[in-house]
């Protein structure tokens, strides 16, 4: 009768496969988090109402930056 070892070795291979399978694991995980605080900040949130015709781009921006919190940079 032969003694069975309970600390047979690994196959390297298996070994392999299961770091695959690990890192895939929590990359979709950190994915989900970083989705779920994303549904919540502020630029999913805000709504701007802004109604004008014939307007320069200029009004129109000075407009967004009086209703929001948004501020443009342009030359």
């Amino acid at each position: 009768m032969k003694k069975k070892r309970i600390g047979a070795p690994v196959p390297i291979r298996a070994l392999s496969k299961l770091w695959k399978i690990m890192r895939l694991s929590v990359f979709l995980l950190l994915l989900a988090v970083a989705q779920t605080f994303a549904t919540t900040s502020y630029s999913q949130q805000t709504r701007l109402t802004v109604k004008m015709q014939d307007a320069k781009l200029i009004d129109v921006i000075s407009k967004i930056e009086d209703q929001s919190e948004f501020f443009f940079l342009f030359n």
